[in-house]
């Protein structure tokens, strides 16, 4: 058997060599691990950046609030000082005014008339009309004094109110009359007419429509208001009306009429000849139509919204889409638009421009409650007349204060 001798210097060296390479083992090892936190710490960073940018952008943000904050209670501040001085040369100008100062707030109007041109022109103008203190309603009936009916309103220069009343097959046509506090004066049926709708009055002119006969009415508002004439029917005529729903005079005693059904507006004279059509163009089913000092409003039916034309027939703007159906609208002294949504059981108010004031009223059978509203109108006050087919109130008057 062969013997093999060991050597021991050779042993040694081995364990050497073992413990190196656990060394360079243990220096790979760390070194990998190093390189993986770096790794990480690289992929992270972007995450953290954006982190930090996220709530730098939102530090930022706001400040930059806190800023326009500051100015518009800086901004606030400037408007009432200067409001308090003008007040204050209001009061050093007319010295005799200083108790009713005192004693109550000025007017918008009168404060407006002193400063100057110093508010916006949509500011100048807050209607009356929507700070009414009561309401005064008249019942719905078919005995004097009542309404059963209602239809169009219209105001003349001694301040009453004329309201149309009549329903198809079911009550006489009439002609109601009534203060401007609710108070009922008088009434009278119409000569020949079937179903009397809109209303409009011209000094002592009171022209009516009738959506039955296609006709327009003539009478006076004198005593026993006087029959004058009557147009419309007529075979043959280029001119003849097409289902006329309301009409509206200028100052110079011009009628546009809407003709629903004929897509116009026609114009006639004080005797109810015909002059002119507004536009050439078809106005598609127009209802109401009213005139300011420079334009004249078209309330159309199919495309619902106010179109606004010159008085030379350019169609200038459309303004407030409508949602609901809607018959009847007037204009207050700054021009702002009053609707009465029919369907949608209130009153809207509207700048000139287009952008909605307030709503008032809702669906309901009480006092500032509305069951398809109708027409309205402008008392000489101010006040707000309004007729609807409400079971129990047919007429409410909103008294401003």
């Amino acid at each position: 058997m062969a013997r093999y001798n060991v050597d021991p210097v050779e042993i040694e060296i081995n364990h050497l060599f073992d413990r190196l390479v656990f060394r360079v083992n243990q220096r790979r090892l760390a070194v990998l691990a190093e390189y993986r936190n770096r790794c990480d710490d690289i992929t992270s960073r972007p995450r953290a950046l954006a982190r930090k940018e996220g709530e730098l952008n939102e530090m930022r943000n706001q400040t930059e609030l806190c800023l326009q904050m500051n100015q518009l209670h800086n901004f606030r501040e400037d408007f009432l000082d200067e409001i308090e001085l003008a007040l204050v040369e209001v009061r050093r100008a007319q010295p005799d005014t200083r108790a009713v100062f005192r004693s109550q707030p000025i007017p918008l109007e009168k404060l407006i008339s002193e400063l100057g041109e110093v508010f916006e022109e949509e500011i100048l103008t807050v209607p009356r009309y929507q700070t009414m203190s009561s309401v005064i309603v008249i019942q719905n009936g078919r005995a004097p004094g009542q309404l059963y009916g209602t239809n169009g309103v219209a105001i003349d220069s001694d301040n009453r109110i004329f309201v149309a009343e009549g329903l198809l097959l079911k009550s006489v046509p009439r002609i109601s009359i009534f203060s401007s506090r609710g108070q009922f004066l008088d009434c009278f049926t119409p000569k020949d007419m079937r179903f009397p709708y809109g209303l409009a009055i011209h000094n002592d002119n009171l022209y009516i429509t009738d959506t039955v006969l296609n006709a327009i009415f003539h009478y006076k508002t004198a005593t026993n208001f006087p029959f004058v004439s009557k147009r419309g029917t007529e075979k043959g005529n280029s001119e003849k009306f097409g289902y006329p729903e309301n009409l509206t005079v200028s100052t110079n005693g011009e009628i546009y009429v809407a003709e629903c059904e004929n897509n116009r507006v026609q114009i006639l004279d004080s005797s109810l000849n015909h002059l002119r059509y507004l536009t050439k163009d078809p106005i598609i089913r127009p209802r109401d139509v009213k005139l300011t000092a420079k334009e004249v409003y078209v309330l159309v039916y199919d495309i619902p919204c106010i179109v606004v034309f010159s008085y030379a027939g350019e169609k200038l703007r459309s303004l407030i889409p409508i949602n609901n159906l809607c018959l009847f609208f007037c204009l207050d002294s700054a021009d702002n638009i009053i609707i009465s949504e029919h369907d949608g059981h209130h009153i809207q108010v509207f700048t000139k421009s287009g952008d909605l004031i307030r709503t008032i009223g809702e669906k309901g059978q009480q006092p500032q409650q509305f069951h398809h509203p109708r027409g309205l109108a402008l008392t000489n006050e101010l006040n707000l007349v309004v007729v609807s087919d409400n079971t129990d109130f047919a007429l409410q008057i909103f008294v401003s204060p």
